[in-house]
């Protein structure tokens, strides 16, 4: 009588070595005097149903994506995505930079990141706050979303410099947050004070559930308020970090502007192979600087906190992301540039990085 088996997805039967992503199966096929038994035909048969079985449920893994776009590489230079990237395997070469723009990376096979290689929130200039000229204010940085048609938040913007006597804009707070605070503004010399660092307000224990695939929208969350048997769920959006406060007016110089929250990157790879601990980046954007030496200059601008990076994966080599590496907060900025005291905007705060294997 014959006998049932099924599929392993994982399973080994020499000489192949079990089923991997962008594998081919081993079979050992009988010479001629080989016994006519059934362990002679046993081994090819269950390869190709190992095989069978880890395709299946590979191609029913949804949560990687579609891998519509295709096997992408990214030798150097800079791509930005102006939607949902689907890929089959995406590489990041030495010199490539991929910016996610509030979009969603998914990656059905391998993401790899070669040594010098990022992925990052949002474009860094933009983040950062506007300097203070001798008569014009420092300008604000632009958050660190990237993108208003993305399909998560991003990172709180940053504000103008104040002028003349006033004080600095305080910078936006940011609620459900994942990233890092703002930076407070610097004052201006005999002049106004700087504006109030951008707050941050993480989602509360034990309110969240279905983490960034909430109603299959990516970067959303559903929270869960209410008693038990009671329960009602409010869709909200993540953000990242705080924006800084710009920099309070002097009588003769205004403030410079302050920098934004980082934003958000959120990737699903079913394999992940990474390079370094800073491979995906969201930093803080920089507060403005005022004149180094100028009588009476107005307070520079505090910078923006740390965004977050979310990594969903079913294997992962390399190191574990770090949070000060990946999502650094901004550096504050005065008279000149960097330095201390009460006319230099504060650093922004370090965001947060999570990892999460699913177990695929």
């Amino acid at each position: 009588m014959p006998t049932n088996t099924t599929g392993n997805p994982t399973g080994v039967e020499p000489p192949d070595a079990g089923p991997v992503a962008n594998g081919a199966p081993v079979g050992a096929l009988p010479a001629d005097g080989d016994p006519p038994n059934a362990a002679t035909f046993a081994q090819p048969y269950k390869v190709l149903l190992d095989w069978v079985a880890f395709n299946a449920k590979r191609s029913a893994v949804s949560i990687f994506g579609t891998g519509a776009d295709g096997d992408v590489t990214i030798s150097s230079g800079t791509t930005n995505l102006s939607a949902s990237a689907n890929y089959v395997n995406l590489t990041i070469g030495a010199t490539g930079i991929l910016v996610a723009n509030s979009f969603l990376i998914n990656v059905k096979g391998t993401l790899t990141v070669v040594s010098g290689g990022k992925i990052i929130d949002a474009a860094a200039a933009p983040k950062n706050g506007g300097d203070a000229s001798g008569i014009g204010i420092g300008s604000a940085g632009l958050g660190g979303n990237g993108s208003s048609t993305g399909v998560y938040l991003g990172g709180a913007s940053g504000a103008n410099g104040a002028v003349t006597t006033v004080a600095g804009t305080p910078g936006d707070a940011v609620t459900f947050a994942l990233g890092g605070a703002g930076g407070a503004g610097g004052a201006g010399n005999t002049g106004g004070a700087g504006g109030a660092a951008g707050a941050f307000t993480a989602p509360a224990a034990g309110t969240i559930t279905d983490i960034a695939r909430a109603f299959s929208q990516p970067g959303w969350v559903i929270e869960r308020t209410g008693s038990a048997g009671a329960r009602t769920g409010t869709l909200r959006g993540l953000m990242g970090g705080g924006s800084g406060g710009s920099g309070g007016g002097s009588p003769t110089h205004p403030g410079a502007g302050s920098g934004a929250g980082g934003g958000l990157v959120v990737i699903f790879a079913q394999h992940v192979v990474l390079a370094t601990s800073s491979d995906i980046m969201a930093p803080g954007g920089d507060g403005g600087a005022t004149p180094d030496g100028a009588f009476a200059a107005g307070g520079g601008g505090g910078a923006g906190g740390g965004g977050a990076v979310l990594l969903y994966y079913g294997t992962k080599s390399g190191p574990s992301l770090s949070a000060a590496a990946c999502c650094p907060g901004g550096v504050g900025k005065g008279p000149g540039g960097t330095g201390s005291g009460s006319f230099f905007g504060a650093g922004g705060s370090v965001g947060h990085v999570f990892e999460f294997n699913v177990g695929y």
